[in-house]
This record gives structure tokens, C-alpha cells and sequence, in this order.
């Protein structure tokens, strides 16, 4: 998926997608805002590697 195509996705999307990452660090990490900070991380790093995106996996993963 290249970066014009994740552009693309709705903030409905983005916003699902984050709350289940949110969700699921915050079960790994214990705590709230650490779960926030390493989403937001992940976010920012898919986004600057989203022309490597091959489109083999979900999104999500």
C-alpha cells in the first residue's frame, strides 16, 4: 500500500485501528498513557514506511 493509499483510509478506520492497538498495549503495558505514546509511535513510523508496504498482510498487523 503506498502512502497516497493510506492517505485514503477513512479516520473512522484509523480511529477503530487505534483503539484496538491502544487496547491491546495498554493489556501488555499497564499503563494508560505509555499505551497511548507507543501507538502513536507506531503510527508515526507506519506512516513514514508506507511506501515499503506490500499490501501482503492487514493493515492492522
Amino acid at each position: 500500500m503506498s502512502q497516497p493509499a493510506l492517505r485514503q483510509i477513512s479516520p473512522s478506520q484509523l480511529e477503530d485501528i487505534r483503539l484496538q492497538m491502544v487496547k491491546f498495549a495498554f493489556l501488555q503495558l499497564k499503563n494508560n498513557e505509555l499505551a497511548e505514546d507507543v501507538v502513536q509511535e507506531a503510527f508515526v513510523s507506519a506512516y513514514k514506511y508506507a511506501d515499503s508496504f506490500k499490501g501482503e498482510s492487514a493493515l492492522k498487523t
